[in-house]
């Protein structure tokens, strides 16, 4: 077994001993200093599903209760991936813009862990920010952001409740809310005219399934999903997305890529 993990890059041999290599070390022990053991826990929680695979083609997803789910480990997992890159370039990006430097007030719309929050407003010493989310995901959110003092949080389904309003810029990422247009009422009422809206998100126009897709399939919690991965009933296409934003008087500043995703930054015109 030792030679197995030593040949995977995770040991290191020396001499008639091993000792945890330098990625295994970084990211898989419990003082890790960018810990991925929640990230992995997501990946087998997901393996495990497939074992029901026979049962779930005659009857259909697996249903699973929301409230859990995140709380309990989606949103770990999602802040230790974040934390390998896409964080970085999703801050690094928006902070190019003028918009982002004079914004005072920003709302991180299903902001999860709200560490998108921290960074912006590390990077804008004038900013504060709102993290809105469910209740028992904001309660763990909390845990994250304790070291900001400018961040703040709000409890809701942004479906269904009110999100605030007088913000100079949002934030939003990879949530269900996120290409759906039955938000935007309520964004362009929250944004001040000539505020910034950031929305990155997976776009998968023109893409065949895959076994990852059918993964996502394979179990539910409580909103209808599309077909391709990280999508839901009523999602729009990147075009049809676009489009949307300009007939709600945004003036598109600029599409970016990371990878699979594409973060679009629009300026409020009205």
């Amino acid at each position: 077994m030792l030679e197995c993990l030593a040949k995977e890059g995770l040991l290191e041999k020396k001499g008639e001993r091993y000792v945890n290599s330098r990625i295994a070390q970084t990211h898989l022990c419990k003082n890790s200093s960018l810990p991925m053991l929640n990230f992995l826990k997501k990946h087998f929680y997901d393996l495990e599903i497939w074992l029901n695979l026979a049962e779930i083609a005659k009857k259909g997803a697996v249903e699973v209760k929301r409230e859990n789910l995140f709380s309990k480990l989606v949103i770990h997992a999602m802040a230790e991936h974040a934390m390998m890159g896409e964080l970085q370039w999703a801050v690094e990006t928006v902070a190019q813009y003028e918009e982002f430097r004079r914004a005072r007030k920003m709302l991180d719309l299903g902001g999860g862990h709200g560490l998108y929050s921290v960074a912006f407003t590390q990077l804008n010493p004038n900013l504060e920010a709102v993290v809105f989310d469910l209740p028992e995901v904001v309660e763990k959110a909390k845990h994250y952001c304790k070291s900001s003092a400018r961040v703040r949080f709000m409890s809701g389904d942004f479906f269904k409740d009110e999100i605030g309003g007088g913000y100079d810029f949002i934030f939003s990422s990879c949530n269900p809310a996120g290409k759906n247009s039955a938000m935007f009422p309520k964004i362009c009422n929250a944004l001040n005219s000539g505020g910034i809206y950031a929305n990155k998100q997976f776009f998968w126009d023109d893409c065949s399934l895959d076994l990852l897709d059918l993964e996502w399939n394979l179990w539910n919690f409580g909103i209808e999903k599309g077909e391709k991965r990280f999508t839901f009933k009523g999602d729009l296409s990147l075009d049809e997305y676009l489009k949307e934003l300009e007939k709600h008087d945004f003036e598109i500043l600029g599409i970016h890529s990371y990878g699979d995703q594409k973060m679009i930054v629009a300026r409020k015109t009205k």
